[in-house]
């Protein structure tokens, strides 16, 4: 195989590289990577690194910011009808509670009752009404103590005094005006969907226990199935589109001649006999790739079963994303309120006006989100990279490969975090501004760009921003994948990516179709029978059947929690899948001629083997 080189070279060596034979745009492969990953490794993006650094202290003097100038208690402050804050302004300190004097549905708009409030100490009944002093006057109230209907009252969020309607005094008005606020505000579902959600824990667990099993069965299914599941696929693709253009053809027969529907059921059957050529030389042309992408799929089926603790990975990064989370949404509610409450003119609650500094922190800290989150899960894909990567290349013909995972955390801390923080700054930004384009442009839907060109424009934008978003994200996994290979800088692992893409382009295509494909099946397969038996079981165990109001919630529950355990699972399978397909790329363009690369798992052998054998017919095959 060429000249022989050492596992590891010396920085400063010459590289030799090599090309494939089949296509015109080549990414060069450095022999380093004869025995897999590039061991000698050297740090990458060191610039990044104080930046990135220096960008977590500003978003700590953010926080601080936050504790020392605001306080949260300002959101939950609810305002009379005058525009006095309840247990905020001055002269209402101890006035805490809302409180509607007189509620007369049949006369006034929901909407419109409940900006009539006043401010209360507590909450009054019939027998124990408002005295002088309990509450504070107002321009539809006063004095506030006689003024209104008086109705047993309950504390509700400990905000709200509303209606009683176990009060045997309750009426039909009241009973309205309490379903009205419950219904606004969640109080009737929240309340009983939080209560069946309560009554079904344990099969919450179960659920997530089941899609963690399928997962695993899938990965099965797919090694034992998938070559004959994807021929099948494309052939009955094929015969659909040949049945409707001949079932179009034959009943078009079935009009006279000059029929305007005969003609149109004609063209649109050659439409479909045309696109069936099409179909099928495209389908000449790609069925060697095809067989590469079966074999992929199959060989990280088998990374995967064999492999399972890679699943901890980004549970880790998972766990620190949430905790994260938790940091964020605290400092963010702390920054939010820093400023001036008013009240809302529709409503008792209240909103807070920011200074030019606040509004200018708040955004740092949003974007703040944005950079952090996509550098968790750059850390956890490069991880899973030099995982599946050592798998690959410490195959042998007696052995299965060792993925390691210690090494992908080595690299990370003391190579790569440059890198990985350039990589995720790049997808922070593209992400804030497709934020803050969605957020002007549901501000300014139906006032600015209210004719067919501005919503051309906006759409058009729209789309390009989510465009650019993918293919952001699409390169910096593949250059997290080339970092993992070969130690280059985020910028250089980017072009090789790119290069290494365009120029295996249709087989790059064809495997990301057809995993595409797979994992969505898989997420079908895993959510529809873990709801499935989930379902069974809440409507048959006797301690849940008749504690429950509606299966609706848990089905819910089910659906959410069994989608997102499946996407979890199958989207490992996905980017491994990326990893060992670049893996192979790098091993057969360093194996040249050779039909053998001494690294190459079992399946991807036996299509390297095959392909190496002389064709029988057009070469495309």
């Amino acid at each position: 195989m060429g000249n022989k080189v050492e596992p590891v070279r010396q920085e400063g060596d010459k590289k030799n590289s090599k090309n494939t034979k089949d296509d015109d745009i080549v990414a060069e492969v450095d022999d380093d990577l004869e025995n897999g990953p590039v061991f000698k490794r050297k740090c990458t993006d060191i610039i990044c690194c104080p930046i990135f650094v220096a960008f977590i202290v500003g978003m700590a003097w953010a926080f601080i910011y936050g504790l020392s100038e605001g306080d949260p208690i300002k959101l939950t402050v609810m305002f009379d009808y005058d525009g006095h804050g309840c247990g905020y302004t001055s002269g209402y300190k101890n006035f805490d509670y809302i409180y509607w004097p007189d509620i007369d549905t049949s006369a006034t708009s929901f909407s419109t009752l409940l900006q009539k409030t006043i401010c209360v100490k507590r909450c009054p009944t019939i027998a124990n009404p408002l005295a002088s002093g309990d509450c504070t006057d107002t321009s539809i109230a006063s004095p506030c103590e006689s003024s209104g209907t008086a109705y047993d009252s309950k504390l509700y969020l400990n905000r709200f005094c509303v209606p009683d309607t176990s009060s045997t005094s309750a009426t039909s008005t009241y009973q309205s005006f309490y379903d009205s606020v419950m219904d606004d505000w969640g109080g009737n579902y929240l309340t009983s969907y939080m209560a069946d959600l309560y009554t079904v824990w344990w099969v919450c667990l179960v659920c997530a226990g089941l899609s963690f099993l399928l997962g695993f069965i899938y990965m099965c299914f797919i090694k034992c199935c998938a070559k004959i599941l994807v021929w099948i696929t494309i052939f009955l693709g094929f015969f659909i589109i040949l049945g409707a253009g001949l079932f179009l053809y034959f009943t078009s027969t079935q009009y006279e001649e000059g029929d305007d529907t005969r003609n149109y059921m004609r063209y649109t059957a050659y439409g479909f006999f045309g696109l069936c050529a099409v179909y099928a030389l495209i389908l000449l042309c790609c069925c060697n790739k095809i067989r590469l992408g079966v074999a992929i799929m199959q060989t990280t089926a088998d990374y995967i079963n064999s492999t399972t603790r890679i699943f901890w990975v980004p549970v880790f990064f998972f766990v620190c994303i949430l905790c994260f989370l938790a940091y964020w949404i605290v400092s963010a509610l702390f920054i939010w309120s820093v400023g001036d409450v008013k009240a809302r003119s529709s409503s008792p609650f209240a909103r807070i006006e920011w200074n030019e500094t606040t509004r200018y922190v708040f955004l740092y800290n949003l974007f703040g989100l944005f950079w952090i989150n996509a550098f968790f899960i750059g850390c956890s894909q490069f991880i899973l990279a030099v995982a599946c990567a050592t798998w690959y290349f410490t195959n042998t013909a007696d052995s299965g490969g060792s993925a390691s995972i210690n090494k992908g955390f080595k690299w990370i801390l003391r190579y790569h975090l440059g890198s990985i923080a350039f990589g995720s700054l790049i997808i922070a930004i593209c992400e804030f501004i497709k934020f803050m384009f969605e957020y002007y442009r549901k501000k300014m839907t139906g006032r600015v760009f209210n004719n067919p060109l501005g919503k051309c424009l906006i759409w058009t934008t729209r789309y390009c921003l989510n465009c650019l978003n993918r293919v952001v994200k699409y390169i910096s996994k593949m250059a997290y994948i080339q970092i993992a290979l070969t130690s280059s800088n985020f910028c250089m692992s980017a072009w090789k990516a790119f290069i290494l893409i365009l120029g295996n382009a249709g087989r790059f295509a064809v495997a990301t179709i057809l995993g595409t494909i797979f994992t969505w099946l898989g997420k079908i397969a895993i959510v529809g029978l873990t709801t499935l038996i989930c379902y069974i079981i809440i409507t048959n165990a006797s301690n849940i059947k008749d504690d429950i109001t509606s299966p609706f919630f848990p089905i819910l529950a089910f659906i959410i929690i069994s989608y997102v355990i499946s996407s979890f699972f199958l989207s490992i399978f996905s980017f491994s899948m990326d990893v060992i397909l670049q893996c192979f790329l790098v091993d057969e363009t360093l194996a040249k001629d050779s039909q053998y690369g001494p690294h190459r798992p079992k399946t991807l052998d036996a299509y390297a083997q095959k392909k190496m054998q002389p064709s029988k017919c057009c070469g495309c095959c």
